[in-house]
């Protein structure tokens, strides 16, 4: 809330000598006050920049993921022949059954399965 008190023409004398009085027993208190003004400021002014660039980075962060979802579903999508690749995220169903037909291989975190493809029988 903002308000105003009206005081008398003694009590803002009195105030203003009370002022004067403080700052000339304390010449230091003024210097103090304008130095951590001062950092204040300073440290204001960091702030902002370190917050730019944090956002920077959460942008950059997003299309990195965006980046990787999509290549790690081209890679699911590569015709290898007769095989095909399948990103593992936990034990693979096709795996739990045939585990003969399946080998793993790893890129840095990711794990996909190189199964061979299901021959059409020839019957």
């Amino acid at each position: 809330m903002f308000g105003i008190k009206i005081i008398s023409e003694r009590e803002y004398n009195e105030l203003k000598a009370n002022a004067k009085a403080f700052l000339f027993y304390h010449p230091g208190t003024v210097e103090q006050v304008e130095s951590l003004s001062k950092d204040i400021n300073s440290l204001r002014q960091q702030l902002n920049d370190q917050m730019k660039e944090c956002r920077k980075l959460q942008q950059a962060n997003e299309k990195l993921r965006e980046f990787k979802r999509d290549t790690l579903e081209a890679l699911a999508n590569i015709d290898l022949g007769s095989f095909r690749l399948k990103v593992c995220v936990s034990k693979c169903d096709h795996c739990k059954h045939e585990p003969t037909d399946c080998r793993k291989y790893t890129f840095g975190s990711h794990t996909f399965c190189v199964i061979t493809k299901q021959q059409p029988s020839k019957e």
